[in-house]
């Protein structure tokens, strides 16, 4: 009777784990392929500036004719008890040919990481430009 009971409680058990554990894994492949399926935007960016405390930052988002007048958020690295981050520092918008230009305050002695951010639109996804590292020598 106990061997009836122990077999019978594995089976609810295992169909349990089964009705549960199959949708979820039905479900990721799917959200994998839509994630894939979005393009990445060219986004570029540079330094460049002579007046401390400020530091200037451009570049532009490709490709242009279809991010004209559009949002690009810089954003810069902040790292705290090991692990880092990026913060929101501004919201700026591109010219009429996909470039952008901002200033923002660099303090002399002071090492900053920016990257500039273009939300998803279209058939493009989240698309970040890579990491810059600014400072005055």
């Amino acid at each position: 009777m106990k061997r009836i009971i122990v077999g019978v409680l594995a089976a609810f058990i295992a169909l349990f784990l089964a009705a549960t554990l199959a949708p979820a894994q039905a479900t990721a492949p799917a959200a994998e392929d839509a994630a894939m399926a979005l393009e990445k935007r060219f986004v570029g960016i540079k330094a460049s500036g002579t007046q401390i405390p400020n530091a200037h930052l451009s570049g532009h988002v490709g490709p242009r004719q279809t991010y004209k007048w559009s949002k690009v958020i810089i954003q810069r690295r902040v790292c705290a008890s090991g692990t880092c981050k990026w913060s929101k520092v501004k919201v700026i918008k591109t010219n009429g040919v996909g470039n952008y230009h901002t200033v923002v305050n660099l303090p002399s002695g002071a090492r900053r990481t920016y990257r500039a951010l273009v939300p998803p639109r279209g058939n493009y996804g989240w698309s970040p430009s890579k990491a810059l590292e600014v400072f005055w020598t």
